[in-house]
């Protein structure tokens, strides 16, 4: 855990773990701060996202041919989303990737920085590529009003809108690189820099109107709204992107990557077997995570994610089923030990 977030612990963070990480968890009101990235916006500060930096002559080539999307023709102020997969087509880890002038930083979780390397290495040979992980701190800044503040606090520039496009700015007398990255479905901002100059970026951005520090419970909600999965939590080193509906993480006009033949095959087949979906128990509480999914008195599935959301007033949740139980309206049986149930509903949920 680095300086700066210990020091969160002084202005009200609640800490728990996550994936081994320590993280707060909230500021003191998780409603609040669910309330305020809605409204106007959130800055959540994520010590589990890190940042893999690719430097070398042949690092833009050497990771066209090894990961699912297209970045060979990104620009120095352009990024994209991908995964990097086995030859059999399962995942090893989802990130975004930026493009800057002389390297490629892979933003990612970093309880997957180890295996998202390690797999990458296997492949270096003659190519003149090297991979680091980098000290930086990983701010996101979310919620409607967030382009607005960001511009506000870099003095009238305006932040890239292009999804995974990034800006360098000056915030707070500190260089931050700003990347366009809506982890809610309500607009956001991921803000990387280095832990010398978080401190004054948060203290900044959390005290202007309409910024509310927030922790990851509410992000959780948020996202679970949004319907946007999370590494080893609704897919796994056993999943293929399209299960999880990663469709945008994915080209289908670039030449060959690793575990491409997986991904055409079910491209042609136009369809999974498997499938990430919303659900509405009919529960008055959020049903456990692991909780079996039956359809026909069969089980098609489990429940990976679960949280009460305030804006519908009742539990929602993400969980994996086969296909035959996936369409939106489809109501299948929950093994909590009571007759519960629950209806699949698309995603993102209708708020």
């Amino acid at each position: 855990m680095n300086d700066f977030v210990q020091r969160l612990g002084s202005v009200g963070a609640v800490w728990s773990e996550y994936q081994g990480v320590p993280i707060p968890t909230s500021f003191g009101d998780v409603i609040e701060e669910y309330r305020a990235a809605r409204s106007t916006s959130a800055l959540f500060a994520l010590p589990h996202i890190e940042v893999v930096e690719a430097t070398g002559d042949d690092q833009v080539e050497f990771l066209h041919v090894m990961v699912t999307n297209d970045i060979s023709a990104l620009s120095n102020v352009q990024g994209t989303y991908s995964t990097l997969l086995t030859d059999k087509g399962k995942m090893v880890a989802d990130f975004v990737v930026i493009s800057l002038d002389e390297t490629m930083w892979l933003i990612t979780d970093s309880a997957r920085a180890p295996a998202l390397i390690e797999h990458l290495d296997r492949y270096i040979i003659a190519d003149d590529v090297e991979l680091e992980r980098l000290e930086l701190v990983v701010l996101s800044l979310q919620g409607p009003k967030a382009g607005e503040i960001v511009s506000g606090a870099a003095g009238g520039l305006v932040p890239p809108k292009r999804p995974f496009d990034h800006a360098a700015l000056e915030i707070g007398g500190q260089q931050i690189t700003v990347v366009a990255n809506d982890r809610t479905c309500l607009g956001g901002y991921d803000l990387l820099m280095s832990a010398d100059s978080a401190e004054a970026v948060w203290e900044l951005l959390t005290t202007g109107d309409g910024v509310c520090p927030a922790g990851m419970d509410a992000l959780n909600i948020l996202r679970t709204e949004a319907g946007t999965p999370w590494f080893g939590v609704d897919m796994t080193e056993k999943t293929i992107p399209l299960e999880a509906g990663l469709v945008n993480a994915i080209s289908t006009s670039k030449g060959c990557y690793l575990g491409q033949e997986t991904i055409v095959r079910i491209l042609h087949q136009g369809h999974v077997n498997r499938k990430l979906v919303g659900l509405l128990p009919d529960t008055p509480d959020p049903p456990p995570l692991g909780t079996e999914i039956l359809y026909n008195n069969k089980t098609t599935g489990t429940i990976t994610s679960s949280v009460f959301s305030p804006s519908l007033d009742r539990p929602i949740a993400l969980a994996t089923v086969r296909r035959s139980a996936s369409e939106p309206g489809t109501v299948v049986a929950l093994s909590t030990g009571e007759t519960a149930t629950a209806t699949v509903a698309g995603l993102p949920f209708d708020l």
